[in-house]
């Protein structure tokens, strides 16, 4: 990973100085990290959405990759001793393709690990039944996932309202569960949930706090399970002209896009930074 200090320059107080400034729409980057506490960074989990959190979204989502800068910090983070996962509806596969960071806890089709083999059935008639419906609607197509299905329409905007309508009831009568995105239907089983996600790897590492960072409708499940936290919690928003920042009601932070998404990791790093790298093996 190329250094930081290459990437960008450093940031001076909450505005920051240099070519790319904190683009924070709501709230203030250090009162917001305050929230957390004295807290370590092996005491930390930071959980965070993919695609236009960590990576600006394209037309075409093959295409997508994250901002070097994003990938740096977290890689950064996590040799400090921050516990990083990525929660997102890609496949597996495809994620570890994007995130080639060791270290890091991927966590692919919002997290189900797989689905069971009723499930897989139930996907494949949803996708059979949609399919056909749309593959003369120029601008749709359907992208079928191991775990989900997406119903992608960006390249027909126009489609949305129809396409919703004529999609999820077909997801319902299959026991399937559809949620209207960034120009997409994302189409999965009732357990794929990024709450129910974030629950799985709270309960596994014990973290004394946790950020969770997402930019769609998906991900404000993470932000309601977060919001019933006993221990510090930290939600940050990432929003775009498709949510704009009064879609995060419910967050601590909203920041503008993966750029803002850069801006905040850059803040957490330099506030971990001041205990160095930890030794895995010591107590927290």
């Amino acid at each position: 990973m190329p250094d930081l200090g290459e990437l960008f320059p450093p940031l001076i107080g909450i505005g920051g100085v240099g070519d790319r400034p904190p683009r924070v729409l709501r709230g203030d980057l250090q009162p917001a990290l305050a929230k957390l506490g004295d807290i370590r960074p092996g005491q930390l989990l930071l959980a965070t959405d993919f695609d236009g959190t960590l990576a600006p979204i394209t037309a075409e989502p093959n295409t997508a990759s994250a901002l070097p800068e994003n990938l740096a910090i977290i890689d950064r983070l996590i040799d400090y001793g921050v516990h990083v996962a990525v929660i997102s509806g890609r496949a597996q596969h495809d994620l570890r393709q994007r995130i080639p960071i060791a270290g890091s806890r991927l966590l692919g089709d919002n997290g189900i690990g797989g689905p069971t083999p009723e499930e897989r059935r139930a996907l494949n008639r949803f996708n059979s039944k949609a399919g056909r419906m749309i593959a003369r609607q120029p601008g749709v197509w359907l992208e079928s996932k191991p775990g989900s299905t997406s119903v992608h329409y960006r390249g027909a905007p126009d489609a949305g309202p129809d396409l919703r309508i004529a999609v999820l009831p077909i997801a319902n009568r299959f026991g399937l569960v559809s949620t209207v995105g960034r120009m997409v239907i994302e189409v999965s089983p009732r357990r794929a949930d990024k709450g129910r996600a974030l629950l799985v790897l709270i309960a596994g590492l014990e973290p004394k706090a946790v950020i969770y960072a997402g930019d769609d409708e998906p991900d404000h499940s993470a932000f309601a399970t977060l919001s019933r936290l006993p221990t510090p919690h930290l939600s940050v928003g990432v929003s775009s002209t498709e949510r704009p920042a009064k879609s995060f009601g419910n967050c601590d932070l909203v920041v503008d896009g993966p750029d803002g998404m850069s801006a905040f990791l850059r803040a957490l790093s330099e506030r971990m930074a001041r205990f160095g790298v930890e030794d895995p093996l010591a107590p927290d």
